[in-house]
């Protein structure tokens, strides 16, 4: 995984790379990410709804998903997004809590540990 993201590094201008390194957390992710308002295509809306849910903004988070075309959805993302779209109107804990599964899942797989040190304060 190393070599790959050290590949993916030196074809990434260092300009690029060095923005990137700065987008620690949700806040900065949706300023990175604003000059694409009006995108539809659902890949980067689930990614905009859930960084409103992160943020606390929930009501955003549904209005974002409401307008995605789950038809359209990768199955395997539709399987993940939809029961959560659901407990976000039905059980906002389960929501929660499947939210804070994802969060340790992809820190264990992705090798994440070390860049979550202080994370909360970032949000």
């Amino acid at each position: 995984m190393d070599q790959t993201a050290e590949r993916i590094a030196a074809i990434m201008s260092p300009g690029h790379l060095g923005y990137l390194r700065r987008v620690r957390g949700p806040k900065e992710f949706l300023k990175h990410v604003g000059w694409m308002a009006g995108n539809t295509h659902w890949n980067f809306n689930v990614d905009l709804a859930l960084t409103h849910y992160v943020l606390g903004d929930v009501d955003q988070c549904i209005k974002i998903l409401e307008r995605i075309s789950f038809e359209d959805m990768h199955p395997k993302v539709r399987a993940y997004i939809l029961p959560f779209f659901t407990e976000l109107r039905t059980s906002p804990a389960d929501a929660a809590s499947r939210v804070q599964a994802w969060e340790r899942e992809n820190v264990e797989r992705l090798g994440l540990a070390e860049t979550m040190v202080g994370a909360a304060q970032d949000r």
